[in-house]
């Protein structure tokens, strides 16, 4: 796995996670994370609370050109903490504040379990 910032890669998978302050962890689907973008869905059990998101894009696998060919699985991470109202709706989307930061672990996870739903994977992470 690898991560990148060629912005000229196809986007195979998008997954969407929450991580609640509790420690646990809630994947959205790309159309629950639009409503609730868009302000047309709530989320009542973040009512007023501010959340961390993690965004994770799986792009289409690439052959390397080497000794012998094999397949590179390219993966995005971007952050962000959300805030929501008291009726559980989304009021603002910003940058994650240094003490908020995702940690290392947590980005790996999702990395992983955005991962293990796609048809990419024929052999586990290193």
């Amino acid at each position: 796995m690898i991560e990148s910032d060629n912005p000229l890669a196809a986007v195979k998978m998008l997954k969407h996670y929450v991580l609640n302050s509790d420690g646990s962890l809630r994947e959205f689907s790309d159309e629950e994370s639009t409503m609730i973008a868009s302000g047309l869905q709530a989320v009542p059990e973040f009512s007023n609370e501010r959340v961390r998101y993690v965004q994770v894009q799986v792009m289409e696998p690439k052959t390397v050109e080497d000794e012998r060919p094999e397949k590179q699985i390219e993966v995005r991470l971007a952050g962000a903490a959300l805030s929501f109202n008291e009726e559980g709706k989304l009021t603002l989307a910003e940058a994650l504040e240094e003490a908020e930061a995702v940690s290392e672990f947590e980005r790996q996870t999702c990395a992983e379990l955005a991962l293990q739903s796609s048809d990419l994977m024929t052999s586990s992470i290193q």
